[in-house]
């Protein structure tokens, strides 16, 4: 019984962790049923270490806040504190590399999706430019693409995550059984990157975030 609730945690965590590319209300709410059947297994809770740098973020928040004037306005910023349960249950729940590797494929799946589903946003929207006769850059910019997300800087930030570490995996795991599919769902998390225009994200987070990887898998391309 132990093992089974043991495994159920894990998978209510991999789905908490996969359902933030398309709901941010399902992923919490499997955020929350993971913690409470890691809890009621009684397995190990183990706590990553970066407990005191994590402190010293929640003690600065509240500090902020209880200066800040507006304390109503600032605690829904408090209750965001639960989402960070997501690194004690990863921690808890996952212990091998196979394991890793796993919500690294699930994660590029529903991110790939959401980028395909971008692509034919950004088609209509195109059609739709040009067939009021407008100019497609104001027509598009307030109304950008969004995937499975509500707005474009929710999305690219999710696509440029996923596609760092989708990056990651693909310079250095060992498994080849899906790199072949890895690239092809890189170029395509790529492709909607770049279309959703948010430039913060496609002109600075992600080229540094890719010079980092390039250093330290091909020290030369990085140089280059």
């Amino acid at each position: 019984m132990k093992l089974t609730l043991e495994r159920i945690a894990f998978y209510l965590t991999c789905g908490s962790a996969a359902a933030i590319l398309v709901s941010i209300a399902i992923s919490q709410v499997l955020l929350g049923l993971a913690i409470a059947t890691l809890l009621i297994s009684k397995e190990r809770i183990r706590f990553p270490p970066i407990k005191l740098p994590l402190a010293l973020y929640f003690a600065w928040t509240i500090v902020s806040l209880l200066l800040s004037g507006a304390m109503r306005d600032g605690t829904p910023q408090i209750r965001k504190f639960l989402v960070f349960l997501i690194l004690l249950l990863v921690y808890s729940t996952f212990h091998k590399v196979a394991e890793a590797r796993w919500i690294v494929l699930l994660w590029t799946a529903v991110a790939t999706l959401s980028a395909v589903r971008s692509l034919f946003q950004f088609a209509r929207k195109y059609t739709e430019a040009a067939e009021q006769h407008q100019n497609f850059y104001d027509f598009y910019v307030g109304a950008r693409i969004t995937g499975f997300m509500s707005h474009w800087m929710t999305f690219g930030g999710q696509e440029m995550i996923v596609l760092l570490v989708l990056l990651a995996y693909l310079f250095w795991s060992g498994e080849r059984r899906w790199k072949a599919l890895g690239w092809v769902c890189a170029a395509l998390l790529g492709v909607s990157l770049v279309l959703g225009w948010t430039r913060s994200i496609f002109l600075l987070g992600l080229p540094a975030g890719l010079l980092y990887l390039l250093w330290f898998w091909r020290r030369w391309l990085g140089l280059g």
